[in-house]
């Protein structure tokens, strides 16, 4: 059932204004989303499921003989052949079923998820039912949209790899001249400046690489929103994230930090379960893996919501407008006379009307009121020719 609560209005936003409206967002019907993102990993981790067990059979084989892939090549290829089509074919399956998820399921919950955003900004919250309902015709609306995504997404990755690695080269390159000479000269404490030199390559090409990575943060917002897909979409996507391409990095940012400190307590617990005893150990890979699982959902909530807030906040900076717009539909019906107009349209007494203007009549009795004025001065001539 759809549950309505109040619009939430996107004026241009403050850092602060982003995340108060996506949490905003997000705590409309939490639960919807939850459920929504449950099944979908659901679903992906049954399609991953086959080429994972195929590979962990096949690792379990050779583990429980590690001397036969050796011995194999020079008792009999049977083996050899059995570990390397194994091998070979839980590669082909996970690949098969990256390629669904890329192709079906990305467009499927990408497409939903992101509709849902839309209309809870607009005061409306779908339940898990219904946004199911609308995943059946997600899949249509969004797949060219999707793979277009992916082409620019390849270009762009492209891109960055080529103009990354020819900054390293040139950097390692200059650095290497330096170290060259230093030595020349003697001076061999050179660990600390690569070592800083290499963190702030580090750090630029981060820089870089989520620069342009955002580009596309706006391709599914502009497809739900405006009469934009394919290829015109990653286009508006790049115009709209040019404009305010501070401010997206920025948030991107943010969000890939508290991502960063998740991962790295993830990893703390794995590393710290090999110390501890059995029971405590598989407690604690628990918990890491609950943790690891949050993780996920929530980048998989919060991200949707913060790039469709953030879409928002680009088109009221560079529209100038709101949104939802200040101007409801509803007083445009009570705002319109023409209902009224056909009182206005009434000929009928401007018809009656006109006998009035048969005044002209009326001033044809005007020369009659002369010739009656003239009428007493004919017996008076009389009377004078008889006085005569």
């Amino acid at each position: 059932m759809l549950k309505t609560y109040p619009p939430l209005t996107v004026r241009p936003l403050t850092l602060r204004g982003v995340f108060g409206i996506t949490n905003k967002l997000l705590r409309r019907r939490t639960g919807a989303l939850i459920g929504y993102y449950a099944l979908y990993f659901l679903f992906a981790l049954l399609l991953m499921a086959p080429g994972v067990l195929a590979m962990v059979f096949s690792g379990l084989a050779l583990d429980q003989d590690p001397s036969a892939f050796s011995s194999s090549f020079s008792a009999s290829g049977a083996e050899a052949f059995s570990l390397i089509t194994g091998f070979l074919g839980s590669m082909f399956l996970l690949f098969l079923a990256s390629l669904v998820l890329s192709l079906v399921f990305t467009p499927i919950a990408s497409g939903t998820v992101y509709s849902e955003m839309t209309a809870r900004i607009y005061g409306q919250a779908s339940s898990l039912g219904q946004m199911l309902r609308r995943s059946k015709y997600a899949l249509k609306r969004f797949f060219t949209t999707t793979l277009c995504n992916m082409v620019a997404a390849w270009g762009i990755s492209f891109a960055v790899s080529l103009v990354t690695g020819l900054l390293v080269g040139v950097v390692m390159v200059f650095a290497l001249f330096g170290s060259v000479f230093a030595i020349m000269e003697g001076n061999t404490a050179l660990g600390t400046g690569a070592i800083i030199a290499l963190v702030c390559i580090y750090l630029l090409v981060l820089a870089f690489s989520v620069a342009a990575s955002s580009l596309l943060s706006f391709v599914f917002p502009a497809a739900v929103n405006e009469p934009v897909k394919n290829f015109a979409a990653v286009g508006r996507s790049i115009k709209l994230v040019w404009k305010r391409l501070g401010r997206v990095v920025g948030c991107m940012f943010i969000l890939c930090g508290i991502t960063l400190a998740v991962a790295l307590l993830f990893v703390a617990a794995m590393t710290a379960s090999e110390f501890l005893p059995t029971a405590a150990a598989v407690i604690v890979i628990v918990l890491a893996l609950v943790l690891y699982i949050g993780l996920i959902i929530f980048l998989s909530l919060y991200q949707p919501a913060m790039l469709t807030v953030l879409y928002f906040d680009a088109r009221s900076r560079l529209e100038g407008t709101s949104f939802p717009p200040v101007v409801n539909a509803a007083p445009v019906y009570n705002a319109q006379p023409v209902v009224n107009a056909a009182p206005v349209a009434e000929p009928t007494p401007a018809a009656d009307a006109q006998p009035t203007v048969e005044a002209a009549p009326a001033a044809d009795v005007v020369p009659s009121v002369s010739i009656t004025l003239d009428l007493p001065t004919a017996p008076e001539q009389g009377s004078e020719s008889q006085e005569n």
